[in-house]
């Protein structure tokens, strides 16, 4: 399968030294051919649209009367904002842009949080901000 803009997104790299380390993961490889070297404007608009899927979602939770954002912490990781309260519970929420209807939980710190019963996934696809469940899957 050839690397798109769109894979490049989903999967959440976040600088040329992420997806250097990325193409070194023997899953990775197999999935994807290596003939599609990804270029600087790729990853620029890739980072583009996770800032955008970022801001929709942080936007949306924001208008949401359970969530309180207030003391949010978006620098623990790349895809990852904690800080967050819902219903008054600290949680944790891992976002993602998913605007080819596709999302991809890559990093071990993504996997990591979502194992906890206090953390949610989000994902913007274009058309609407919506949290993703085990009845999405």
């Amino acid at each position: 399968m050839p690397i798109t803009e769109e894979i490049l997104v989903s999967m959440g790299i976040n600088s040329p030294e992420e997806w250097a380390k990325a193409l070194e993961d023997k899953d990775l490889q197999e999935i994807f051919s290596h003939d599609s070297i990804p270029t600087t404007e790729m990853f620029v608009f890739a980072q583009a649209l996770i800032a955008k899927a970022k801001r929709n979602i942080i936007a949306y939770l924001e208008t949401l009367e359970e969530y309180d954002l207030s003391e949010m912490d978006d620098q623990t990781a790349t895809t990852i904002l904690a800080g967050i309260f819902k219903n008054n519970q600290p949680i944790t929420i891992v976002f993602r842009p998913a605007y080819n209807n596709e999302v991809i939980v890559y990093y071990g710190s993504e996997r990591d949080t979502l194992d906890y019963e206090a953390s949610e996934l989000w994902v913007d696809d274009g058309l609407e901000v919506k949290q993703i469940t085990l009845g999405h899957i």
